[in-house]
């Protein structure tokens, strides 16, 4: 029998299916040549969306703190650069809260029981993994490109990852909903 779940995380749930399934990220992609420089690097966000089961919570899971990664990288950056970082550092943390919100409701769903400190720390270390191999990345498109970022498949998750940002904004503030 199923446990009844707050409404909150299943209209979450249902915006998140809702809103990748209706997004086309096919033209935001690096090349493909690029993402096989480096045997290390993660597939581009969008490749991912697409050959993934996006209704599953684990990869909704997923993508949230692959997101939350590529924000906390650019706040990385911009610190480092001396640029003004804290709102980006803030949406990155917001993808987190987002993330452990779809594990609860996963946790829920299979009755699996694990605490808010649990949750943060997977998800924490995940962001951590993934926040380096950004950092990697970047470091060998800079040598190559003089850029960071631009031109990689890490500004199309950027382009992605900002999208699904407002989008989860204004439909946690009543101003998007879905049938």
């Amino acid at each position: 029998m199923k446990k009844n779940y707050p409404s909150l995380l299943k209209k979450m749930h249902k915006f998140f299916f809702v809103f990748i399934f209706n997004c086309n990220f096919y033209a935001l992609a690096a090349s493909d040549d690029e993402t096989t420089l480096f045997k290390e690097s993660l597939i581009p966000l969008n490749n991912f969306i697409n050959k993934e089961n996006i209704k599953d919570y684990a990869t909704q899971e997923y993508i949230l703190t692959r997101c939350s990664a590529n924000f906390r990288f650019i706040a990385i950056l911009l610190k480092t650069n001396g640029a003004k970082h804290e709102d980006v550092f803030n949406d990155a943390m917001f993808f987190v809260q987002a993330a452990m919100e779809i594990r609860k409701l996963n946790n829920i769903m299979r009755n699996n029981i694990q605490t808010d400190k649990g949750i943060l720390a997977g998800i924490a270390q995940a962001v951590k993994i993934i926040t380096d191999k950004y950092i990697n990345d970047s470091n060998a498109h800079y040598l190559t490109s003089g850029s960071h970022f631009t031109g990689s498949y890490i500004d199309g998750d950027r382009v992605i990852c900002k999208k699904i940002n407002s989008n989860l904004i204004k439909f946690l503030n009543g101003q998007l909903t879905f049938p």
